[in-house]
């Protein structure tokens, strides 16, 4: 986990990112529906 500080400088640096977990939600957002299934897999 990162400390207030550390968060303050990664901000400051670079004023644009998103930070994931912080700024956008976390995990795979992929609907299920849409993910291939483990047989379809090559190899």
């Amino acid at each position: 986990m990162y400390t207030i500080q550390q968060i303050q400088l990664l901000r400051a640096s670079d004023p644009g990112v998103l930070l994931p977990g912080i700024d956008t939600v976390t995990g795979n957002q992929t609907p299920l529906a849409s993910l291939s299934g483990f047989a379809s897999l090559p190899g």
